[in-house]
């Protein structure tokens, strides 16, 4: 990661942004967006959702995106906006020791976006960093998946778990030329089969 940028205007109520100070500063963050959907030319930018706040962001990106493609004819793909859930990528940057040793320093935002867009890409492998043997520091089973799932003991519910993600991650495989590349992908091979 060579640079990041956190957007806190964007995301400004419209009654608020008329307010002196807030409209010139929010210009600014709509031209950095416009400047890194030129440069970088998406196909895909994700919003997770934490709040209603998401669906104004994605209606503020789309609005940036259309200007963008107004000012310069932009044959490019138009970018798809889409919404994800927080719940692993939370999970995964707020875990210790789970992210890689050069984004340990970033904020808990920046790993978070790191996280997330590692989860659209693969959602089994970024979900299987959480995994480990032991029931007591397995994160996967933090993942609020049903109302009742605190009544199942962990350690049965881990071996469940452990079956249902056996199955997914062996009907995907593992690519080593893949996990090679990319560090965070190494998690998956503990629970795949493995596809030369």
């Amino acid at each position: 990661i060579q640079q990041h940028r956190i957007f806190t205007f964007i995301t400004t109520k419209k009654t608020a942004r008329t307010e002196p100070g807030i409209a010139s500063k929010l210009e600014q963050e709509k031209d950095v967006i416009k400047s890194l959907l030129k440069d970088y030319q998406p196909h895909l930018i994700n919003i997770g959702t934490t709040s209603l706040q998401a669906r104004g962001l994605k209606l503020e990106i789309a609005t940036i995106v259309e200007e963008v493609q107004k000012e310069n004819g932009f044959d490019g793909v138009v970018p798809w906006i889409d919404y994800e859930d927080l719940s692993v990528p939370q999970l995964v940057a707020n875990t210790p020791n789970l992210m890689a040793k050069e984004l340990r320093g970033l904020p808990a935002t920046v790993k978070i976006a790191i996280s997330l867009c590692r989860f659209s890409q693969s959602p089994i492998c970024e979900t299987l960093m959480l995994w480990n043997e032991d029931y007591k520091n397995n994160g996967c089973l933090m993942l609020s998946l049903h109302p009742l799932q605190h009544m199942i003991h962990d350690n049965k519910l881990q071996k469940e778990f452990e079956i249902s993600a056996m199955t997914v991650a062996n009907s995907i495989g593992a690519d080593l030329r893949e996990v090679v590349d990319h560090s965070h992908l190494r998690t998956h091979i503990q629970l795949s089969l493995i596809h030369i």
